[in-house]
């Protein structure tokens, strides 16, 4: 992602992939300062899962 590694834990859920594909681009550019690019939306993607989140 050309950036130092976060550890964040903030968990989004959404109703399609795209979705929560966009809300998680979303926070990774504001809250921690990432670029919008093709190469940040396909390291987001690759950590989504399914089922529902910690409480």
């Amino acid at each position: 992602m050309g950036q130092s590694v976060v550890i964040c834990t903030v968990s989004i859920a959404a109703d399609s992939e795209k979705e929560l594909l966009e809300a998680a681009v979303q926070h990774a550019v504001t809250v921690h300062g990432h670029q919008d690019n093709e190469e940040l939306r396909k390291t987001l993607s690759t950590l989504f899962k399914v089922g529902a989140s910690k409480p």
